[in-house]
């Protein structure tokens, strides 16, 4: 009996795939599928706790906290091996600010947008401003009226990307 069965061919009648005794079809039904929850694996997804992790948690609160009393939150960086859960917690926190304060907390991954028009078009996305112009300066100016007097985070990760002038620049604009 033919546990496994692939049938990649031009003209022959297409067997189905099957995996052990079941079809592929079936599995990717969600009731019998083997991802119990297929949006944890989403890139923008946020854990709704983020468990061994009080510590850090505590430390960026901390870093955080000058904005309760509407001062400028202190500069902080996190930094760790490959896969230590840096980004996890920082969108978790933001996630928490953006949930619990009037604070917006914004999040850029810089390897993905590793100039200053492409990290302003990722703020402005994320501000809901609707913009047809192209310059940094426009969009900068839209985004200051958007913010006001309002507090804001901006959580720049993977900044390490960027190089040196372009890093420069936008934390200078910012």
């Amino acid at each position: 009996m033919n546990d496994l069965i692939i049938s990649i061919t031009g003209n022959q009648p297409r067997k189905p795939l099957i995996f052990g005794r079941r079809k592929f079809s079936d599995m990717l039904n969600i009731s019998h599928g083997i991802i119990a929850n297929p949006e944890a694996l989403e890139e923008s997804y946020i854990l709704p706790e983020l468990p061994c992790r009080e510590a850090q948690k505590k430390e960026l609160a901390f870093c955080l906290s000058p904005l309760q009393r509407g001062l400028k939150p202190f500069d902080c960086l996190c930094h760790g091996k490959s896969g230590t859960g840096k980004t996890a917690l920082v969108k978790y926190v933001l996630n928490q600010v953006n949930e619990n304060t009037s604070v917006l907390a914004f999040y850029v991954n810089c390897w993905e947008n590793k100039t200053l028009n492409l990290i302003l078009d990722r703020l402005i996305e994320q501000a809901g401003i609707v913009l047809s112009e192209t310059g940094y300066s426009a969009k900068l100016e839209r985004l200051k009226l958007k913010l006001k007097n309002r507090a804001c985070v901006i959580a720049l990760d993977e900044v390490d990307k960027l190089e040196g002038e372009a890093l420069n620049d936008i934390l200078y604009m910012l």
